[in-house]
Order: C-alpha cells, then structure tokens, then sequence
C-alpha cells in the first residue's frame, strides 16, 4: 500500500473517491478545479463580463496561463488586466496555481 494514502480502516484500501481527492489535492488538480478556471460562466464571475467576453482561458502549463483573446482590441484588454486575471484566478483556487499570464490571439 503506498505510504501516501490515508487508510482510515487499516484495511490496506481506501474508498476510491477519497483517493481521487487526495491525489487531485497533491497534484495540484484539486486548486484547478476548486477555482472552476474552465468553466465558462465561472470564469466570467471572476474576471468580469468586459474580460470575459475578451478571451478565455485555454491551459495551464508550469504555472502559465494561457488566454485566447477573440480579437486584437480582446487581447489589449487581457494584456493590460494580466495581474488582476492571476490575482482572482489564485484567490478562486485558493492557492498560487497561476504565475503568469500569456495572451494568445485566437483569431
């Protein structure tokens, strides 16, 4: 039995949801999800209709986060709200999951 999982009835297995929400919780996962980052209507609620309607967001890599922009007036916008986009994205997640943000156009 691998050390890293909690065996709450000594019993050498533990139910499967609890080890999927451990491993998602050391992987780094759990934040991700927790934030509702992919979520499209959750990602409006963080950032805000105008930043929404923007871009959204495409992948999170080593920390960088990856925001398609709809068009160039999109991705000035996103660019200038860069910090304030990591900001509410960590504070959602509860933790540090972004570091950076990088605007792609998508157009």
């Amino acid at each position: 039995m691998n050390s890293r999982y909690r065996d709450p009835d000594g019993l050498g297995m533990i139910p499967m949801d609890e080890a999927m929400s451990q491993w998602t919780d050391r992987s780094g996962l759990g934040a991700i999800l927790r934030s509702g980052l992919f979520d499209s209507d959750r990602w409006a609620e963080m950032v805000g209709k105008d930043i929404a309607m923007s871009g959204r967001p495409v992948r999170l890599t080593s920390g960088i986060l990856a925001v398609e922009a709809v068009d160039e007036i999109g991705a000035v916008r996103l660019e200038y709200s860069s910090d304030a986009i990591r900001q509410v994205v960590n504070e959602s997640a509860g933790t540090d999951i972004v570091d950076s943000v990088r605007v792609e156009r998508g157009w």
